[in-house]
């Protein structure tokens, strides 16, 4: 049965660096998480999952792929043309009148809409940067503030496998400017990053940066155990990809309680929280879908590796500080897995859990699934029906739920796996060719565009018009804001817009990690403003972190070599112009 990534990807750095390796073999790409400088291109995942080929066009103009299209309309008749499938329509939860307890206020003399420019965020110290807020008002680092080796020396050094070796690092938050609170462990954000989460001398609080509240979920029952599963991202606690909402867990070992795990999930701007019982079996995560109005759950219902108890998939985490993990990326084996999980997914509409055997992604008001002939269904529909048959076989690139599209490989094809667009009473093949491969993925953001690298072609996909568009087979791209890219066409950068190049905004630097936020791509040394479609400037130095306004976050200093940290205090510094 294939396996499904797209739900794992917790990280959103770290999902657009694993898609990005995992849709191009030909060539490699630097994560966006730009947690040391030029870093090894090509080495940051020790299982790199290449399955697609990737190489690119030179024309100016980018012409439609021909594609062949067949599909019905509501009476089951054959027509012709691109068309389009209605957005499903979007359910609003209502909320409960459940006011939480146990919050208390902090206070904020001001709240700045922009980062503190120079001022000092951290010590001066080996600094690794585990997140930013979009706006610049916080950053949560790991800081060797202490020579814990006794060697003379504050230093910290990476490993080949991205193990750490030197001075113990300890994780920090930074508000503003200054050294910053020390914390346990940072958890995440919301995705404007107004709500914080980090753990706190073994308590679990929520921020609220712009009201100013602090809510302990760990005096709510909040559950902290984690697992050691790669590039899932924390069990602890999930935000919604919408930032309407988040998750987390309640835990009891009270057997005569009866005590089942349960979930609970909270209404950001009320704090309406809403406690739904896992149900039977072990539970194991839970998460939301891309539009986050369903949440997915993992529970281990049956012993499948026959050792006569029910195992979590992956252990138990039991690192001191588990947020302070090496920058490179690594993918954890063990030669006695755990159980393989069932999907059970519930509505926010109406909180009922449905079984979901061969999940794969949510579609629409309902989700696709795979049955036992690798045939695709979608489910959970008052009608459930058919997107690619057994004989496809198909393994799914990317799934849109609102646009109720979906790009497939059918393995089944004779000349070898060849990729198609799906949609209800809708078929179209995209004539390209890919190498098999096992695994479906999900893009994370429900992007506009979709870039298709193919053994002997290079596409853009717009999922709005359905059309593919070809680029050159070397072509790669660097990132996407709406309608409009950034292409990498040997060592210069373009703007993509429609299926029309730019003229190149500049030449470009090997080595070095793309940046986004929002519209603002750094694609060294070129900082884009994509919603303008126009170079803001020319940044020389290596950056960490980039703003939605274009502001920069740098180190104070950058070793020598790429095996060993940048040296705090970092400091944010206005983005350049274009003179």
């Amino acid at each position: 049965m294939p396996a499904n990534v797209g739900w794992t990807i917790g990280d959103h750095a770290q999902a657009s660096y694993a898609v990005r390796h995992m849709l191009g073999s030909r060539r490699c790409s630097s994560s966006r998480s730009a947690l040391l400088w030029p870093l090894f291109r090509c080495a940051s995942l020790s299982l790199t999952l290449s399955f697609l080929g990737c190489v690119g066009s030179t024309a100016a103009q980018a012409k439609p792929a021909a594609t062949k299209e067949t599909r019905t309309d509501a009476r089951g008749r054959h027509i012709r043309g691109p068309g389009a499938v209605p957005p499903s329509k979007t359910v609003t939860q209502k909320p409960t009148t459940t006011t939480p307890k146990n919050t208390r206020q902090t206070v904020q003399q001001s709240i700045p809409s922009q980062p503190a420019l120079f001022a000092p965020l951290g010590a001066a110290a080996p600094t690794l940067l585990r997140a930013a807020s979009p706006d610049g008002r916080w950053v949560a680092l790991c800081q060797a503030r202490v020579d814990s080796n006794a060697d003379g020396a504050l230093s910290v050094e990476v490993g080949p496998h991205g193990e750490l070796f030197g001075d113990h690092l300890q994780s920090y938050w930074v508000y503003d400017h200054g050294t910053g609170l020390l914390i346990d462990q940072f958890v995440g954000s919301s995705p404007d990053g107004r709500y914080v989460a980090t753990i706190e001398k073994g308590g679990l609080l929520l921020r609220d940066t712009t009201g100013g509240t602090v809510t302990n979920l760990s005096e709510r029952g909040a559950d902290l155990r984690n697992d050691q599963a790669p590039l899932l991202g924390p069990r602890i606690l999930r935000f919604d990809p919408t930032g309407r909402r988040l998750l987390y867990l309640r835990h009891s070992d009270n057997p005569a309680a009866n005590a089942e795990d349960h979930i609970v999930v909270r209404d950001l701007s009320s704090g309406a929280e809403r406690d739904f019982s896992s149900g039977e079996g072990l539970f194991w995560r839970a998460d939301f879908d891309a539009t986050g109005e369903f949440v997915v759950t993992r529970v281990i219902t049956a012993d499948t590796n026959k050792n006569k108890h029910l195992d979590w998939p992956y252990p138990l985490q039991t690192e001191s500080n588990p947020g302070c993990t090496g920058p490179l990326p690594s993918f954890a084996v063990w030669e006695y897995p755990g159980d393989q999980p069932a999907v059970r997914i519930f509505r926010m509409s109406d909180s009922k859990f449905t079984d979901a055997p061969g999940f794969v992604s949510s579609f629409g008001a309902g989700w696709i699934t795979r049955d036992d002939q690798h045939a695709l269904n979608v489910n959970g529909v008052q009608t459930p029906f058919a997107l690619s048959n057994a004989d496809c076989d198909a393994r799914v690139l990317h799934s849109d739920p609102l646009r109720q599209l979906a790009v497939v490989a059918c393995m089944g094809a004779k000349g070898g796996p060849e990729l198609e667009l799906v949609g209800p009473g809708y078929r179209a093949a995209l004539n390209l060719q890919v190498s098999s491969f096992e695994v479906d993925i999900e893009l994370p953001g429900m992007p506009f565009l979709v870039p298709l690298y193919a053994k002997k072609a290079t596409s853009m996909l717009d999922l709005d018009t359905r059309v593919a568009y070809a680029l050159e087979e070397s072509d790669w791209v660097e990132a996407s804001y709406g309608k409009r890219a950034l292409i990498r066409r040997n060592d210069a950068l373009y703007a993509w817009d429609n299926g029309i190049l730019s003229p190149t905004f500049g030449k470009l630097l090997p080595m070095r990690p793309v940046l986004q936020q929002g519209a603002m791509v750094l694609v060294p040394p070129l900082l884009v403003d994509l919603e303008t479609e126009s170079l803001v400037g020319q940044v020389e130095d290596h950056v960490l972190a980039l703003t939605e306004h274009g502001a920069l976050l740098e180190a104070a200093s950058y070793p020598t070599t790429p095996t060993t940290l940048p040296q705090g205090p970092l400091r944010w510094l206005p983005p350049p112009r274009t003179p």
